[in-house]
């Protein structure tokens, strides 16, 4: 009797089990099963859900306990969402199709389980390629300034770009290309407009501290480009011209081809833009002539589980700042900037037998920046070299990086440890001692559990050693909750660090309109970060909509800003206690045909002067529109992008009053129409008109006691008009 009832009990547990219907994920085109997807089983008639992660055998099976009809959604970073309904019992194989506005890898973000956006822990912006197609965008400075939370203007007499996120300025702002840190800051900011989009997958932006990972620099954000690896194609070909009527006329092209074990790019190409001014006083301009060529190649290597990828980039600029003639007309000074940067980097990405992922990043970078001035005879047009040996000026910085992890995803858990090391020169005539060294070197890790079904924590801590500041232990802690079935809620605190730079510390930039000292005695800037979020999205069939709500908080010690001294000059010094936070809410509405993203954005900004003032916060609203519309017939995408940046209210401080000033900046928008067409054979025609509100200035001014100056802030050059042809040739 024993062994019947044993028999019994066996078969019903075999008979349990066989009753489980089995779910397998694979890649839709190389047919390769996908390990850890996230997958949602929702009962439709009791509301009841569950969620899981495939095995290493890319499957898992349904649970027995919801009741049919249930609903699956499959999430895969790189891959479109998957969601449909399970109407019987039946096993299915669930075949992902590729998607370009999902990352392919997750770099930035840094997640341990391969996601798309929804399920970061961390709030991961992407900006795909389909995206910066539509806006017509030629540089990055053109795709972060319709973005929310940041604020773009020029420095006309650099011709760079000024950057700033969450009310935080661009020198806190870690800017990556394929995960090696960019250098060569003007005023220790990137200049956005030498970043060019030829042949960029994507864009990928973390709002918050990532010091954990990434070290110094990256207080308020992270912005990673991504470059275009292998298209699946043998062969691939493409030419863009494109004309702004500012007197911008730019042409690149690239050539990528794909093998069994060798895949390789080059691109090239030169943006060019004629200088632009409001009125035509004299021969000066208000924006600067400026040239650029640029150049990078790319190469693939890959065996079995493994990929060896070296890149090299060239970029060289040239700056023109016409003088005024003499009062006798005959003669004036002209001023040119020369840029060069050389960046490489090796990356080998694979996984080891044991399922442990490795990946090591050797980057090496070259800036270097002359200035020199020519005298301009204006009737034969002769230029001659100036003989003030002051009139001329070079510096030159490198960087070297490696950076090393390794990680291991689990069911339940997944693990990352690394190292980091970053060294920085810089040597030139107005370097302290013409020549300067700063080392930074770290090991951090990271954890992931899920601890509940639908439940996330990530812990992380970064220990170092940095050869000027002593670097403290650097933890983070993130959380995130999928609830009620439809909303992901995430929140996270993280603390931050930023050396100065050597620019900051040791350089004394001088020129015709600067005069700005480093300071050695400065100190080390710390923050703390705290983040909220919630987001819900309703999707029936082909339709799709999605609202989010943010908040944050940055806590910034020993700010370093920039102590004016008179109308040119400047010293960096620590300012005291930075801090900003604010709430942002998005909404997205997506059909085939029709998608529509509001955001909103509102931030306050509070600083404290060492005890000299201390304000209540300064807040500043924010409105972002972006519009798509596709004649499908006629092939034809109509887009609107809007940007409504609101007045922004901030302290300044100027050391020889010894008190604070108050700096107002007046209200603007800006907007963009695009109009794309595709043609057969490989054409895409687009145009449109850009900075429709012709915003060029916009009004600042400063008050100090009973005092006010007034100045312009520079935004644009106006309504634009523009044309941009691109072909593209294919070889499977």
């Amino acid at each position: 009797m024993k062994l019947v009832l044993n028999i019994l009990i066996g078969l019903f547990c075999l008979t349990s089990a066989a009753a489980q219907n089995k779910i397998s994920v694979v890649d839709g085109e190389q047919n390769e099963a996908l390990a850890y997807a996230h997958i949602t089983f929702r009962s439709l008639s009791g509301g009841n859900m569950f969620k899981t992660i495939s095995n290493e055998s890319g499957w898992t099976t349904v649970p027995n306990d919801l009741q049919k009809p249930i609903e699956i959604g499959v999430a895969y970073l790189g891959f479109q969402y998957y969601l449909d309904t399970l109407n019987e019992n039946e096993d299915r194989v669930i075949r992902l199709q590729k998607e370009a506005r999902y990352l392919k890898e997750a770099v930035v973000s840094d997640q341990l389980h391969r996601k798309d956006q929804v399920s970061c822990v961390n709030n991961v912006k992407v900006i795909s390629a389909e995206m910066i197609e539509k806006m017509a965008a030629v540089t990055v400075k053109d795709v972060l300034a319709n973005q929310l939370n940041f604020r773009i203007s020029q420095d006309n007499a650099t011709g760079s770009s000024n950057l700033s996120l969450q009310g935080i300025s661009g020198q806190n702002v870690k800017i990556l290309i394929d995960g090696v840190p960019v250098i060569g800051k003007i005023f220790d900011q990137i200049d956005l407009s030498q970043l060019n989009l030829n042949n960029i997958e994507r864009i990928e932006i973390i709002q918050g501290p990532m010091s954990v990972s990434y070290g110094t620099n990256a207080l308020a954000g992270t912005i990673n480009i991504i470059t275009k690896k292998q298209t699946g194609k043998k062969r691939q070909l493409g030419l863009t011209s494109y004309y702004e009527s500012n007197s911008s006329y730019n042409l690149y092209g690239y050539y990528n081809w794909s093998g069994s074990k060798l895949s390789g790019q080059l691109n090239a190409g030169r943006n060019f833009f004629g200088g632009w001014s409001a009125t035509e006083a004299d021969r000066t301009w208000d924006w600067n002539l400026k040239e650029l060529y640029f150049a990078r190649g790319q190469l693939f290597y890959k065996i079995k589980n493994w990929e060896l990828n070296y890149r090299a980039e060239f970029n060289h600029e040239k700056i023109k700042a016409r003088g005024k003639p003499n009062v006798y007309g005959e003669r004036a000074i002209d001023e040119y900037f020369y840029t060069q940067r050389i960046d490489q980097a090796l990356q080998l990405n694979g996984k080891f037998k044991n399922k442990i992922s490795s990946q090591t990043i050797i980057g090496i970078n070259t800036y270097n920046r002359k200035r020199e001035k020519q005298i301009k005879d204006l009737v034969t047009l002769k230029e001659t070299p100036s003989s003030n040996i002051a009139d001329y000026d070079t510096n030159a910085f490198q960087s070297f990086l490696l950076r090393s992890t390794l990680q291991k995803n689990y069911t339940t858990w997944a693990w990352q440890g690394g190292i980091d090391a970053t060294e920085e020169w810089g040597q030139g005539q107005r370097i302290k001692n013409r020549k300067q060294q700063m080392g930074d070197y770290a090991v951090f890790g990271s954890a992931q559990w899920l601890p509940a079904k639908n439940t996330e924590l990530r812990m992380g801590l970064r220990a170092g050693y940095h050869t000027v500041y002593k670097m403290p232990l650097i933890p983070s802690l993130q959380a995130s909750k999928t609830f009620l079935g439809r909303y992901n809620a995430r929140m996270g605190w993280s603390r931050g660090f930023r050396a100065p730079s050597l620019k900051e510390l040791y350089l004394d930039f001088v020129d015709a309109n600067h005069s700005v000292l480093g300071n050695e005695n400065l100190k080390a800037e710390h923050s703390n970060n705290f983040q909220m979020g919630v987001d819900r999205k309703w999707q029936k069939q082909n339709e799709v909509f999605k609202v989010e709500l943010n908040v944050f908080k940055n806590i910034i010690n020993n700010k370093i800003d920039l102590f004016i001294t008179s109308a040119t000059s400047g010293v960096y010094q620590n300012i005291g206690v930075v801090n900003t936070h604010g709430i942002n809410t998005n909404m997205q509405w997506n059909t085939p045909k029709l998608k529509q993203q509001l955001s909103l954005a509102y931030t306050g900004l509070k600083t404290e002067y060492n005890g000299l003032v201390s304000n209540g916060f300064l807040w500043s609203p924010e409105i972002q529109y972006n519009t798509s519309y596709l004649i499908k017939k006629a092939d034809v995408h109509i887009s609107l992008f809007l940007k409504y940046n609101g007045k922004v209210n901030r302290y300044t401080f100027e050391s020889t009053e010894k008190a604070a000033q108050l700096q107002k900046i007046n209200a603007y928008s800006l907007a963009d129409l695009v109009v794309s067409k595709k043609f057969k054979k490989g054409f895409l025609l687009t145009m449109g008109s850009k900075n429709i509100l012709n915003v060029t200035n916009v009004a600042s001014t400063i008050t100090s006691g009973a005092h006010s100056t007034g100045n312009g802030l520079s935004i644009g050059t106006g309504r634009t008009y523009f044309i941009k042809v691109d072909y593209t040739w294919n070889k499977k």
